[in-house]
């Protein structure tokens, strides 16, 4: 992977930015946050083939070695009012999983399985807000391309999964064309954007457990919230947290 293949593909996709490329890097999500200070463009996105301090959701570390995977950021600034910015990690899982494969599907809020419950990527969106909408939103992708982490049982890679070869190149601007498009689409019908998260869930009428809620997860928000109706028929809207199967499946 160089810089240059990253132009070609970023052209090829009719991007307005070519994708920027970093040999090493702590962490694209930081990298980007700072480009968004200082006035970026939407579309600014930045590919590091090795990253050693990503960050996942809740705290979690995410690390790409070198040519493994795909650590992705992308710099978006969407008009999209303050109660719809949770949509955005969705519709950022949702572009992930299409462009792995049919059979990739969509853990609730974010985390894109195989077809055997592999984690394949993680996603982190971090947004600042100004006069009550969305000023900016660097969404970060980890992507297992060709590796899993072996001290995550439950992590898997699409080569070890599907046995596709993908360039990687090609992959990130696939996602970076998909991620705007998205965007464009949430500004305007994020209903439809929702929709398109809905039918890549295995979450939705299963038996999960996040916290101290347990029950059927029934549907998602605008805001991007879980609502669960448990054993005694009461609704619960859940906002973060790690969702784990309930009794009587699984999540």
């Amino acid at each position: 992977m160089n810089a240059q293949q990253l132009v070609v593909a970023s052209e090829r996709h009719g991007l307005a930015w070519p994708i920027r490329y970093v040999a090493r890097t702590g962490s694209t999500n930081a990298d980007v946050r700072a480009l968004a200070a200082s006035g970026e463009p939407h579309g600014t996105a930045l590919f590091a083939d090795t990253q050693t301090a990503g960050r996942g959701r809740l705290g979690r570390t995410w690390e790409s070695p070198p040519g493994a995977g795909l650590a992705l950021s992308v710099l978006l600034r969407p008009l999209l009012p303050v109660e719809h910015a949770g949509l955005v990690a969705l519709a950022t899982a949702r572009v992930v999983a299409e462009a792995c494969g049919p059979e990739y599907g969509i853990k609730w809020p974010n985390d894109v399985l195989g077809p055997g419950g592999e984690k394949v990527a993680g996603i982190l969106a971090e947004l600042e807000i100004a006069k009550g909408r969305v000023k900016w939103v660097v969404v970060g992708i980890g992507l297992n391309v060709t590796a899993a982490p072996p001290e995550v049982p439950t992590a898997g890679c699409l080569r070890a999964i599907d046995g596709r070869e993908r360039d990687r190149a090609e992959l990130a601007a696939t996602l970076v064309a998909g991620l705007l498009r998205a965007s464009e689409r949430l500004g305007r019908t994020p209903t439809e954007e929702l929709e398109a998260w809905r039918a890549r869930s295995v979450t939705l009428g299963r038996q999960v457990r996040v916290g101290d809620v347990a029950g059927e997860a029934l549907d998602v928000d605008p805001d991007g919230a879980l609502r669960i109706r448990d054993a005694s028929g009461v609704e619960h809207r859940v906002v973060s947290g790690d969702l784990l199967p309930g009794a009587g499946g699984s999540g």
